[in-house]
């Protein structure tokens, strides 16, 4: 195993890194923090370096409180934030609402995020329109370190090149078996996830549309 590159003395917004912290379940190489504000947190490396954990929270406690003090957008059902996360509960808790996609497949959402100010302390305010919540690992759980307010474009990206199906007995991506049928990943993805197709399918299933040809002088539609 390659050892993580060493960020002690580093500093990343409020956070100065002191050492290391045992590695967490999955392996992930964990730091001990000191936050300006005084306080201790252990947080992931990579969360660090990409610039997704600056603070101990308080920064975002502070965000957050504003936010309610000036317009209250986030409380009772009225703003992004709230309408998010009470979506991601919805799908992975309601057999009714694509369960089979989320929870159905495993996923869940953590249990810190049972409570709405946790999650708002976590993410932060909606980034403005266009964004939206997106998992990181799309195999993985809803959790801090697995969440990231994100375009379409860039959850297309993400979940078309990762999302993994089984075609003919082989693991393989979305985008790399639709490809090979001449079908579009975006298409594939969104039978599987959206009209619960199954994969095989999906990715084989070619896209048809109506074309128009002249026979004897009458116009004739057929699929193409």
């Amino acid at each position: 195993m390659i050892a993580p590159i060493d960020i002690t003395g580093q500093r990343f917004g409020r956070l100065t890194v002191v050492g290391r912290a045992p590695s967490d379940a999955r392996g992930q190489a964990m730091w001990q923090c000191r936050c300006d504000c005084g306080s201790n947190h252990i947080a992931v490396g990579r969360v660090l370096r990409d610039g997704r954990s600056r603070s101990c929270g308080c920064l975002l406690q502070e965000v957050v409180g504003q936010q309610f003090r000036t317009h209250g957008a986030t409380v009772g059902g009225k703003g992004p934030e709230y309408r998010t996360w009470a979506g991601m509960r919805n799908r992975c808790a309601n057999p009714k609402a694509m369960y089979k996609h989320w929870h159905g497949r495993g996923i869940k959402v953590c249990d810190r995020w049972a409570s709405f100010e946790n999650f708002l302390a976590d993410m932060g305010p909606h980034p403005g329109r266009g964004y939206s919540l997106d998992r990181i690992d799309v195999d993985g759980d809803y959790e801090p370190e697995n969440c990231r307010w994100a375009t379409r474009h860039e959850q297309a990206n993400n979940r078309t090149n990762s999302f993994r199906v089984v075609i003919a007995g082989k693991l393989t991506s979305v985008t790399e078996a639709s490809r090979r049928f001449g079908v579009k990943p975006a298409t594939a993805y969104r039978r599987i996830t959206k009209a619960g197709w199954e994969a095989e399918a999906a990715v084989q299933t070619p896209a048809y549309s109506k074309r128009v040809r002249v026979v004897k002088g009458k116009k004739i539609d057929e699929p193409r």
